[in-house]
């Protein structure tokens, strides 16, 4: 096949809420109780004057999301506010839309979200939002920036054309790649794709080293049992020997990543097989540092989350916000895992 561009504390019940507002900590997932305490809770401090910020990530449990929660809490303690990390389990637009509508109805101060679909939201809650008056910043994924704003996160082009010249200098020969993304309607997965794509052209100085594997690029939808049987179906059917993921999720689940990979260990020790992801997250460290991964490009989520929470207070201030904060990369390898990130 030619080469082509292709709350934070959430809560189970109210009286757990009220607790939280002593001892915070992130918990994964909410029922539609549990969604209510956390609602009840933001109208409580409202309406005792508190300035109340919600963090909506596209999924939940996922540690990325959960680090970004760590920086929103730790920020907005720092600044005598709340942040309220509000999410569901299930990957899905329409959902997403919802907690949104939740958010605003109970009329909290500020929303940061990283979009699943980039239209979605200014399509479905577009007057909504700019009717509300609060503070919508996007973090992590775009939106119009007709409605954020400001954009906080990864220049995603950038990250992707990271990871691809660095493939390039460790398979100078070229090979058969295969990327593995979310899904083809995330932003900013797909503005990874295309810096994947720049990258590898750009770092073998020619088309023709590579090529992609049948039926690639593959898209899981957050589903990480398909993930790893994709990685395994183009490991042992179609030759590929180079994999390249758009984000962290499926190395997350760390147990069954290290299943998948694990019949492939030899050729990854080798360097016959090559495997680079994004996200540098504790447990992506250590599989790197086992030979499970090749290359890991770091985004820095605790950093999206406290400065999603400087944006909307500057903003709330009225104060001259940049349209975009980058928040930067880091580049793991096996010899540089214990400093990478640092």
């Amino acid at each position: 096949m030619p080469f082509k561009h292709l709350v934070f504390k959430y809560l189970y019940v109210v009286l757990i809420a009220l607790a939280f507002i002593e001892s915070q900590g992130v918990v994964h997932a909410m029922d539609a109780e549990q969604r209510e305490a956390v609602l009840s809770e933001i109208r409580r401090l409202k309406s005792d004057g508190n300035l109340v910020y919600a963090l909506v990530p596209k999924v939940t449990p996922n540690s990325f999301f959960e680090e970004a929660a760590r920086g929103c809490e730790d920020e907005a303690r720092r600044q005598g506010v709340y942040c309220f990390y509000f999410g569901d389990t299930v990957e899905n637009a329409r959902i997403q839309e919802s907690l949104i509508q939740d958010l605003i109805g109970v009329n909290v101060d500020g929303i940061a979200v990283s979009a699943i679909s980039k239209d979605w939201i200014a399509n479905q809650l577009g007057t909504k939002i700019q009717n509300w008056g609060g503070a919508f910043v996007a973090f992590d994924s775009p939106i119009n920036t007709s409605l954020a704003d400001v954009f906080i996160g990864t220049e995603n082009y950038e990250m992707g054309r990271v990871l691809g010249l660095e493939i390039a200098q460790l398979k100078p020969e070229g090979g058969t790649f295969c990327i593995q993304s979310s899904r083809p309607d995330s932003p900013n997965h797909q503005q990874r794709v295309e810096g994947i794509l720049d990258g590898l052209i750009a770092g073998a100085g020619s088309t023709q080293l590579w090529q992609q594997g049948f039926g690639c690029p593959v898209y899981y939808y957050e589903d990480i049992t398909t993930a790893h049987r994709q990685m395994t179906k183009m490991f042992s059917r179609y030759d590929v020997d180079t994999f390249l993921i758009t984000g962290g999720g499926p190395q997350f689940n760390t147990v069954e990543y290290r299943s998948a990979v694990s019949p492939f260990l030899d050729k990854m020790e080798s360097g016959d097989l090559v495997i680079g992801s994004m996200d540098t997250t504790p447990e992506q460290l250590s599989l790197l540092k086992d030979y499970y991964s090749t290359i890991n490009i770091g985004q820095r989520p605790y950093d999206m989350g406290v400065w999603s929470v400087k944006a909307m207070q500057s903003i709330l201030k009225e104060e001259t916000v940049p349209q975009t904060i980058i928040t930067g990369v880091s580049i793991c390898k096996r010899d540089t895992v214990e400093v990478c990130n640092h």
